[in-house]
């Protein structure tokens, strides 16, 4: 996702890691006198690297085994490092309690992984007395475009003007912004960025932006801005764009 006056310093591609669509294909081998003697030799985890507190995520995890088969879907022996940040239930289900880093674990016949997870607050929305962010995107929903964006990019792209707006007339401060971005088989990429920006109050801001989904087809796009206000208040804002596919084409 191209971002015309931010710079991110967390960028961590996450495609493939699990989302709804992926748990489908492919299935693991039926078991036999082989695999029940046979090691791991390697374990792959595939999960989203950031969060929001309360927030819900599947990981999920791939194991080679010595005599060549591959297990899926691994889901008896996950754990994490740190359960007042995340604690994660069999199948890989995990919940995201509160802010910090985690480290997710899995084991299987003789190997182990593991991934970080970096879990952010959850901050209130607003209220009266409190800043409030409208953000907007236009057009809603975005069309998808065979133009490239950056370099190198995957087609096709999706054009759009991200409009953010305060309108409670109390300034707010960016410090955090989260971008997820979709297929309609699950989670594609989160990046984030760390700001300093100020929204005065009444405040409007605009940027054009351009972004792709790997080749996928369609999607959506997820934004989520938090900070802090003029009174103190810590701030979440939350919207989505819904990403359409090339004119005259269908997702599926």
């Amino acid at each position: 996702m191209e971002r015309s006056l931010a710079v991110p310093v967390i960028c961590a591609a996450l495609a493939a890691c699990g989302g709804p669509g992926s748990r489908a294909t492919p299935v693991s081998p039926t078991p036999t006198s082989s695999n029940a003697t046979a090691t791991a030799t390697a374990i792959t985890i595939t999960g989203p690297t950031a969060m929001l507190t309360g927030e819900t995520a599947l990981f999920d995890a791939t194991a080679a085994m010595s005599n060549g088969n591959t297990i899926y879907h691994l889901g008896d022996t996950w754990s994490t490092d740190n359960a007042n940040v995340a604690t994660i239930a069999r199948r890989g289900i995990l919940t995201a309690h509160g802010p910090g880093d985690v480290t997710v674990g899995v084991m299987y016949r003789g190997a182990a992984a593991t991934t970080t997870v970096h879990v952010s607050p959850q901050a209130t929305n607003a209220f009266p007395g409190s800043a409030n962010l409208t953000i907007a995107f236009r057009p809603d929903p975005v069309t998808a475009s065979r133009v490239p964006c950056g370099s190198p990019t995957a087609l096709p792209t999706w054009d759009f003007e991200a409009v953010y707006k305060e309108t409670h007339g109390v300034g707010f401060t960016v410090k955090l912004e989260m971008v997820n971005l979709y297929t309609d088989a699950g989670l594609y990429d989160t990046e984030i960025y760390q700001y300093d920006y100020y929204f005065a109050p009444g405040s409007e801001f605009k940027e054009e932006d351009c972004t792709n989904l790997g080749g996928a087809p369609s999607g959506f796009m997820e934004d989520i801005v938090q900070g802090v206000d003029d009174n103190g208040n810590r701030l979440s804002f939350r919207t989505r764009v819904r990403l359409l596919p090339l004119a005259g084409t269908n997702s599926r």
